[in-house]
């Protein structure tokens, strides 16, 4: 869910940040609206090294796809992740 914040007169909106489990790895999706409006997502997702050093091993896209609502940016941000890691990721 985006934030609302005001500070005197100014109203802005944040980014949201939603983190799910998924087959082992963590997916973080954030949500943000765009110039026009509309928006857009980028993910990181983390799984463990195989070296157990301590240190996860992450990736991250950034989307420049645009959509119409938060829920659906949210969702393809999910999407996209989970049809990374089924492919082997």
């Amino acid at each position: 869910m985006l934030h609302l914040t005001q500070q005197g007169d100014d109203m802005s909106i944040t980014d949201s940040e939603t983190t799910e489990l998924y087959k082992g790895c963590s997916i973080i999706v954030r949500v943000r609206r765009s110039d026009g409006g509309l928006f857009t997502f980028d993910e990181t997702t983390a799984k463990p090294n195989a070296a157990y050093t301590g240190l996860p091993i992450e990736e991250r896209f950034e989307s420049s796809e645009e959509y119409p609502t938060e829920d659906a940016a949210r969702e393809a941000g999910f999407r996209f992740a989970k049809k990374k890691i089924d492919g082997g990721w």
